[in-house]
């Protein structure tokens, strides 16, 4: 997160980071695309802890806070992502375990931000009271919307908003060369680490 929000964050266009949520969101949309069409999940736990899933799971953790440092998000997604298409994890407890991290990252980000960057300001603060309501009587609806939605109708309402938000990025920003090469070589990066995990077989059980 202090790389994200410290180091890159002031060097970065807004357009850069607005497409670089859009990519990792998309993603987002490749792994639950490949949980529709019937992708083997039949962890309920992490492997044993060796020096590869040490590794791996570092990776998450820099990879993910930077981004999150950056857009807001990103360290829930990378971990669902991982969990899913590496670790064959079941997909309730890869959510579970996504939101909990995402959760530990924004308490971190406040107390970055009222520690290094002198606290929030007036603007921020605006936009929380403003959504307190908004999440105060949305939650608990979407919560129980989703309680009565089949896993798969969620799937491909998420995936939906997914392609929401890349029409608007598409059609609200104004791309030049330096975004488009930036938006396409970021795309191919994570679609190459998502299908590379997705057909990685090194935690799939040997009956299948």
């Amino acid at each position: 997160m202090l790389i994200g929000s410290v180091l890159l964050t002031p060097v970065l266009a807004p357009e850069i980071i607005r497409m670089l949520f859009t990519v990792m969101a998309v993603s987002l949309a490749f792994t639950l695309i490949c949980i529709s069409a019937g992708f083997r999940l039949n962890h309920i736990n992490m492997p044993e802890i060796n020096l590869r899933e040490t590794g791996i799971l570092l990776m998450i953790g820099v990879g993910g806070g930077t981004i999150s440092g950056l857009v807001g998000s990103g360290i829930d997604m990378i971990c669902f992502s991982v969990l899913v298409l590496l670790f064959r994890i079941s997909e309730s407890i890869a959510t579970a375990t996504s939101v909990i991290l995402m959760a530990i990252n924004s308490v971190f980000g406040v107390l970055l931000h009222i520690c290094y960057f002198d606290g929030i300001n007036a603007q921020v603060q605006a936009y929380w009271l403003a959504a307190v309501p908004i999440v105060v009587v949305g939650a608990p609806l979407g919560a129980y919307f989703c309680s009565r939605m089949r896993y798969l109708h969620i799937r491909y309402l998420l995936i939906a908003l997914i392609g929401l938000e890349l029409v608007t990025s598409l059609w609200l920003l104004d791309f030049d060369r330096t975004l488009i090469i930036f938006s396409i070589s970021m795309l191919v990066l994570f679609l190459t680490v998502m299908v590379s995990m997705s057909r990685a077989r090194y935690y799939v059980r040997s009956s299948e």
